[in-house]
């Protein structure tokens, strides 16, 4: 066929503290990711968002997760509210 080989023998490299988030997470996706700390530990930042928004920033700083920090960016930075109290 005519579309490229898609490679799936690379392995995932090992995500380090340092590294940038991935910008490319979905907010279907991240909503679907479940908090490893705080108030809100194993519900789903889906859910957390609903009731508690302010906690999506919580993970983000507190999070030993890089896919859970990942998924709090993403929806912060998908609304403007909690993006603007991100940044300040």
């Amino acid at each position: 066929s005519e579309t490229d080989p898609v490679e799936e023998d690379e392995p995932e490299a090992a995500a380090s503290e340092t590294e940038k988030v991935n910008p490319e997470m979905s907010i279907e996706s991240a909503k679907n990711v479940i908090a490893d700390v705080g108030n809100y530990k194993g519900i789903p930042l889906g859910k957390i968002y609903d009731v508690a928004p302010a906690n999506i920033i919580y993970l983000v700083n507190r999070s030993d997760s890089i896919v859970v920090k990942d998924a709090a960016l993403a929806i912060i930075n998908s609304d403007p509210d909690l993006k603007d109290r991100y940044n300040r």
